[in-house]
């Protein structure tokens, strides 16, 4: 499976069912108590697994599908989905119909930040797999993007920036407080998933970003905004320091098609140009620091 498609009308219905079958952050923790779900964020899933093989109401029927990444009686989904309905679901690509059972083809979970509900798909990790990862991965919500959610600052701006945006975690909070949002990646299938989230999360009269949509931009790092400026720049670029060896293999969502930290020491030399006045860049990073150079020497760092 590519990505997830975007349908504004089964979009709608999808984001009323999610609403309806009580598919929130709150909703998971009721269905699987605090050991199990402290379990899951620890991304150990057996225990939710075992609360959740009999579910028959919405939330663990959900949850068991696109958290937990199990195949899920029909008739269960289509009660917990009924307005999209299974068919619905299977034609934005969420799901694979198998006989009297449903597939998940993509990971989908809900989250909140600060009071804001999400909801947002991505690909299911190795853990739910069992299988090594595609080298066009796409993330969801991680530990390093949540951070980078908290630390922006979140006054209004007129234009708003997200390098490398993966499936749109930080361009959908920018369009938030942001007039006009634009995102890149290198990835046609970040950019699928981005564009299919910002639909979802737009959903209806309720959604976060209701009536908003993205500028998603295809491109690798500031190429696709040549010539532009912005109030706010963010990144949560693929910054992890990987070792240089041929038989590991490269992941866009790891390495950017770069080594070391050649990423994140582009975007801090040429960040500058793409900022109004008194524009401001956030982002997160590593940088790598040379076998005998002091730590504390500004030329070990990208800048």
């Amino acid at each position: 499976m590519s990505a997830p498609t975007t349908d504004p009308r089964l979009l709608s219905l999808l984001a009323s069912d999610l609403t309806l079958s009580y598919f929130t952050v709150e909703g998971i923790n009721a269905v699987l108590g605090p050991v199990p779900a402290a379990a899951l964020a620890r991304d150990q899933p057996v225990p939710a697994l075992l609360r959740t093989a009999e579910a028959v109401a919405p939330p663990g029927v959900l949850t068991r599908l696109w958290v937990l990444g199990r195949p899920v009686e029909a008739d269960l989904v289509e009660s917990a989905l009924s307005g999209v309905g299974v068919a619905g679901a299977a034609k934005l690509g969420l799901l694979a119909i198998e006989g009297t059972r449903v597939r998940p083809l993509v990971a989908l979970s809900p989250h909140t930040t600060d009071n804001t509900h999400w909801w947002l798909a991505s690909d299911f990790s190795e853990v739910v797999t069992g299988r090594p990862l595609r080298p066009d991965h796409v993330l969801g919500l991680g530990g390093a993007s949540t951070t980078l959610t908290r630390w922006t600052q979140r006054h209004q701006v007129a234009r708003a920036l997200d390098v490398g945006t993966g499936c749109g975690v930080q361009a959908l909070h920018l369009a938030t407080h942001a007039a006009d949002v634009v995102a890149t990646d290198i990835s046609a299938r970040c950019l699928r998933f981005a564009e299919f989230n910002a639909g979802l999360n737009a959903a209806g009269q309720h959604g976060p970003i209701a009536g908003r949509s993205l500028d998603l931009r295809r491109g690798d790092l500031f190429a696709p905004v040549a010539g532009e400026t912005f109030d706010l720049i963010v990144s949560n670029p693929p910054f992890v320091i990987t070792p240089r060896h041929a038989d590991i293999p490269q992941y866009s969502y790891r390495d950017g098609l770069r080594t070391g930290d050649e990423i994140v020491a582009q975007f801090v030399r040429e960040v500058a140009a793409f900022l109004t006045p008194g524009g401001f860049a956030q982002l997160l990073g590593n940088w790598e620091i040379r076998s005998g150079a002091d730590p504390h020497d500004v030329h070990a760092k990208p800048a």
